[in-house]
């Protein structure tokens, strides 16, 4: 192989080089591009505030705190350092701990009468 064809085979010089070989283009190495990722975490964020909404009983400002936590518990489960997912865990849970949960909703009971009605059809 001559110096020339190595040369072709690199990168341009310059502030910006290519990321890529000449003429090949997209995603050779199969990874997420920045902007997928950013996009695949806001899905997951406002599927986390959702449920979040449905259990906790939050007021407008609680609601702020919501999104806050549901950001730290998404941005807890992505993270590869085990002290920055431990620290981003235990602050969303003091969030969420200031904010009342709802009532579990319950079934309803019967009375004696009720029961005895429906045991005798």
């Amino acid at each position: 192989m001559s110096f020339q064809d190595q040369t072709q085979d690199q990168s341009p010089p310059g502030r910006y080089p290519n990321r890529w070989k000449k003429g090949q283009t997209g995603n050779p190495y199969g990874r997420r591009l920045a902007k997928e990722a950013e996009a695949a975490r806001h899905a997951k964020v406002d599927m986390l505030i959702a449920a979040l909404a449905k259990e906790y009983q939050a007021s407008q400002s609680q609601n702020e705190l919501l999104v806050i936590a549901a950001g730290m518990i998404v941005d807890a489960s992505m993270s590869r350092d085990v002290i920055k997912r431990a620290r981003l865990a235990n602050t969303a849970n003091r969030l969420l701990r200031d904010i009342p949960r709802r009532a579990p909703i319950e079934p309803a009971r019967l009375t004696i009468a009720e029961h005895q009605q429906r045991g005798s059809k």
